[in-house]
């Protein structure tokens, strides 16, 4: 039950990334990328913590969505990981991997709204099975 309660609290609050640019994480995720999964956590550029933390709160919203699912709620998803990504050492790596392909692929959404953009990625790289 505390955990179901968790769960619902962190998707309630979850932010919407409104306050970064679709420029400002995709300059940081390449940046990174760059410097690999061994260096992620130590001394982050401004730019390599925004692409952190849009990652790191998507990953959470999903342990919390798979947490409601796990107790019986009704849980929507837009996207799924597979087990390989979410089995793996640095799943976020992959998600802002997913985000700069997305953005390489189409451009012209560098000036668009972080979340959707965050999202339509998400969703293209890992559609939800039907």
């Amino acid at each position: 039950m505390t955990l179901t309660l968790l769960a619902a609290a962190l998707l309630a609050h979850a932010p919407s990334h409104d306050e970064f640019t679709v420029r400002q994480v995709y300059e940081g995720c390449t940046r990174l990328i760059r410097r690999g999964a061994a260096l992620r956590h130590s001394s982050l550029s401004p730019e390599e913590a925004m692409c952190d933390a849009v990652v790191t709160m998507q990953l959470a919203v999903l342990d919390a969505q798979t947490s409601l699912a796990e107790d019986g709620e009704a849980v929507s998803r837009s996207f799924c990981l597979p087990d390989n990504v979410l089995g793996s050492a640095e799943p976020a790596l992959a998600l802002a991997e997913a985000f700069i392909a997305y953005v390489d692929r189409n451009p012209a959404v560098r000036d668009s709204e972080l979340a959707q953009v965050f999202d339509k990625a998400m969703i293209e790289t890992w559609p939800c099975p039907a």
